[in-house]
């Protein structure tokens, strides 16, 4: 009876050793889920950082496109403005071309018609100085008749 008294306590002692192995196997995976778990919420932490700030970003991109759209259309509105105003100046660079084309031809006209007076002008001093040969002629023919 001794005999088994010590075999039941031999495989008591084995039984709580093995019982102890096993708790502190438990414990050992325990404290391991533990820290994997503060690993896992340190990253959630991390990405739930990383969420924010992206949808700070989004936000910020999303100004910055509103400000481009604004901007290109005032851009566009410029565009038209300046389109008027190149064809206002084309419409008046034709205009004074037109003008300009105006004043050469009436230039020529102005310097065909001095060429004209100044040949009108030499013909007229031509006539005076035969109407003077003339008068002087005719001054000599009336002078023999003079008593």
């Amino acid at each position: 009876m001794a005999e088994e008294i010590r075999k039941l306590a031999d495989s008591s002692a084995e039984s709580a050793s093995e019982i102890s192995d096993i708790v502190n196997s438990v414990m050992e995976i325990s404290n391991n889920t533990v820290a994997s778990a503060k690993r896992v919420s340190g990253i959630i932490e991390a990405e739930q950082e990383s969420v924010v700030d992206t949808q700070n970003k989004f936000a910020t991109l999303s100004t910055a496109v509103e400000d481009s759209l604004m901007s290109i259309n005032a851009i566009q509105e410029m565009s038209v403005g300046l389109a008027d105003i190149k064809n206002e100046l084309t419409d008046a660079t034709s205009t004074l071309s037109a003008i300009s084309e105006e004043l050469g031809a009436s230039a020529q006209e102005v310097s065909a018609t001095c060429t004209q007076v100044a040949s009108d002008c030499e013909m007229v001093n031509g006539m005076s100085v035969e109407m003077e040969q003339t008068k002087n002629d005719l001054s000599a023919s009336v002078a023999v008749f003079q008593l």
